[in-house]
């Protein structure tokens, strides 16, 4: 099959995936096998952590073969060490609720100054790197796609007086650690212990992988790597796909 209708880049990168090595078979040789459950997680942040998390730990307890395929800033989420936040940049549904205090003062949905989100030219400078906005995307890796190698594989934090507030990211997210622990939710690190241990198949993208500079090495010694033929191939089997 030929692509001469589309632009060199997206030939290529079909070229790519057509060409990426699948590590085993993933499609259902046995009709009676357990149902399946094909997710892609494509979201770093600790409110988008959570849902890919709860589903395939759901699935996982009622016997079903569950598979996560981590992609982009879903990739952090396979980190030895996850540091996930959450901001309201970007987020407006976001509730702005106080986890302490009496039971009215916790009921208060609090605004956020739009005027405070961003520095101008700031979403424009993000674009041009990544096609990308930072801004609601604390998870989004902040490398330089020029200079000297070592120089582009620093991963550059983004200036939070930059994106708003100084420290606001910071007290939204332990706002929300407080009140997921204060509700006896298990925090992040811990639900991906608990798809670990119930069977659950978390991939990382190979083609993310190589863009971010990321290594096998640098995610938790459980996971596998695999192209998006390989998922597809899972996903084409699975009664249920979802992405999130």
């Amino acid at each position: 099959m030929t692509f001469c209708y589309l632009p060199s880049a997206i030939r290529h990168l079909l070229s790519a995936i057509r060409n990426q090595p699948s590590a085993k078979p993933m499609s259902k040789s046995d009709p009676n096998a357990p149902k399946r459950l094909a997710i892609i997680a494509s979201k770093g942040t600790l409110d988008w952590a959570y849902p890919p998390l709860i589903l395939a730990s759901a699935g996982a307890a009622m016997g079903w073969d569950v598979a996560i395929f981590h992609t982009f800033y879903g990739l952090t989420l396979l980190l030895k060490d996850i540091k996930a936040e959450v901001t309201p940049l970007g987020n407006p549904a976001m509730p702005m609720t106080m986890p302490f205090g009496p039971e009215g003062f916790q009921k208060i949905d609090w605004h956020i100054p739009t005027a405070m989100m961003a520095t101008p030219g700031f979403n424009m400078m993000a674009t041009g790197m990544m096609k990308k906005s930072p801004l609601g995307n604390p998870a989004m890796p902040m490398t330089m796609p020029f200079g000297p190698e070592g120089f582009q594989k620093i991963d550059w934090p983004i200036p939070t007086a930059m994106m708003a507030t100084p420290g606001f990211n910071m007290m939204a997210t332990g706002m929300m650690k407080k009140l997921f622990h204060d509700k006896g939710v298990a925090s992040v690190p811990e639900m991906r212990a608990m798809c670990v241990e119930a069977g659950v198949n978390m991939i990382a993208c190979q083609m993310t992988m190589s863009v971010f500079g990321f290594n096998k090495e640098d995610f938790i010694p459980e996971c596998t790597v695999g192209g998006a033929g390989m998922f597809l191939d899972y996903a084409a089997d699975a009664e249920v796909q979802l992405f999130v």
